[in-house]
């Protein structure tokens, strides 16, 4: 819902409430002040739901970037791994860091998760 809409609202609201203290009706006034709260719980409700949308949205178009090649999630154009934990778990993109090359192989640390992912190994370099 555009704010200027909101406001249009919440103008009518005011001046219907402002002609009806002419009246002196107290319970008219009472049920005006009562649409008032309902409308604005109801602008927050929209409001939460828009974010939400927009939020769903955000997440539906990075899933249909994302590409798992075994072992690591990637996105097109961007070579650098993303933690297949946090992306499987949380729908969270968070890039690796490595590689390190040690004994085993190579292995690639999540900033996020702190869980480590080993691959390769007997120095023979995988091709990612």
């Amino acid at each position: 819902m555009e704010e200027r809409e909101t406001m249009g609202i919440m103008e009518n609201v005011k001046e219907i409430a402002d002609l009806a203290k002419k009246y002196n009706d107290g319970e008219l006034n009472q049920k005006i002040c009562d649409l008032e709260d309902q409308i604005l719980a109801l602008m927050t409700q929209v409001h939460s739901l828009e974010e939400a949308s927009e939020e769903s949205e955000r997440t539906l178009s990075l899933i249909k970037k994302m590409q798992f090649k075994k072992p690591f999630y990637f996105q097109e154009d961007d070579p650098v791994p993303f933690c297949p934990r946090c992306w499987e778990k949380e729908k969270n993109p968070v890039h690796l860091i490595g590689p390190v090359k040690i004994a085993a192989g190579l292995r690639f640390g999540c900033p996020n998760c702190k869980e480590y992912f080993m691959i390769g190994g007997g120095g023979r370099d995988p091709a990612i």
